[in-house]
């Protein structure tokens, strides 16, 4: 950084007026330390980020919803069908096996057991379907943790600068 020296003019209650030379940095003698200008910036920054944070959290939401609806589908299904429809049907196998042999014990534990091989598999599609729905959110916590970590950098880096102008000025 070049290095000139400049008149600077001091009133003295003296003899009204009197020049000294100061050795001052070149670029910092015509620039004035602006903190309100400073502060405005990191403000307008950590407005656009929290705009732009709750605008992907609302796409991040609709986008959970979406993938949520084949999940709950699939769900209200397996349940419904396992409540409703199923016992039926499995109570009318029951009577076929006894009608073809076996004992009413080991008809009604055979198609008890197929019964809730099929309700699981329906209830695990469900399950595994909401996992993968879940995971929309992380971009949005990724985005959040890239941000602030941001913010603390650009805050650490301009109160650094600001205190070596300050300390240039001295």
């Amino acid at each position: 950084m070049a290095v000139e020296k400049k008149m600077i003019t001091h009133n003295t209650k003296s003899n009204g007026m009197r020049t000294s030379t100061n050795p001052l940095p070149a670029s910092d003698s015509h620039r004035p330390v602006d903190f309100a200008g400073n502060l405005s910036d990191v403000a307008h920054d950590i407005t656009q980020l929290v705009e732009l944070q709750g605008q992907l959290f609302v796409v991040d939401i609709k986008e959970a919803q979406e993938k949520l609806k084949k999940p709950i589908i699939l769900a209200a299904a397996g349940g419904l069908i396992s409540l409703c429809a199923m016992p039926l049907l499995l109570v009318a196998i029951a009577q076929g096996l006894m009608l073809a042999g076996l004992q009413a014990w080991a008809a009604y534990a055979i198609v008890g057991v197929v019964g809730l091989v099929i309700g699981g598999l329906l209830l695990w599609q469900s399950w595994l379907s909401m996992k993968d729905s879940a995971l929309v959110l992380d971009r949005s916590r990724a985005e959040l943790a890239q941000n602030v970590a941001w913010l603390k950098q650009m805050l650490k880096r301009r109160s650094e600068a600001a205190r070596m102008e300050a300390n240039c000025r001295i």
